[in-house]
């Protein structure tokens, strides 16, 4: 069973990586992770955006130190 956990968070991060480069080699900004979070709600800090911000402090924080388990 970890095996297949281990290949599905392979795969989502490999799909995550060939969207941002395709995005980038289409010249596509606007289809980044980046564009569409700035585009979600509008001008200015709002809540989706602390809300990704405090998700990928989260993320570091859990992947690089190993804390919030």
């Amino acid at each position: 069973m970890t095996r297949v956990f281990a290949l599905l968070w392979a795969g989502w991060v490999a799909y995550f990586a060939v969207a941002e480069s395709l995005a980038f080699a289409l010249r596509r900004p606007d289809l980044t992770l980046s564009g569409f979070t700035w585009r979600f709600e509008g001008a200015g800090w709002t809540a989706a955006r602390y809300l990704t911000a405090a998700t990928l402090v989260w993320a570091a924080l859990h992947l690089v130190f190993g804390w919030f388990r």
